[in-house]
């Protein structure tokens, strides 16, 4: 599962294992968070998820991107 926070004055994409809390629909505020990808002045929506892999378009260096996680 994927959240975008801003930390530092930039976003990330984190994840976090929704087994732990229960919970459907996303990290809690008190969920241990994994960084995936960090550094973006803004993202453009919600990381999308679809089976293993996270998708995001995030603007990183004045340059937009589609950024994908998750296995090769």
């Amino acid at each position: 599962m994927s959240a975008k926070e801003l930390s530092r004055g930039s976003y990330g994409i984190y994840m976090c294992d929704l087994s732990k809390n229960g919970q459907n629909g996303g990290c809690l505020a008190g969920d241990e968070k994994v960084l995936l990808s960090g550094g973006y002045k803004s993202l453009s929506s919600p990381p999308s998820i679809s089976g293993d892999r996270i998708v995001w378009a995030g603007l990183k260096e004045d340059t937009w991107g589609i950024y994908v996680y998750g296995p090769d």
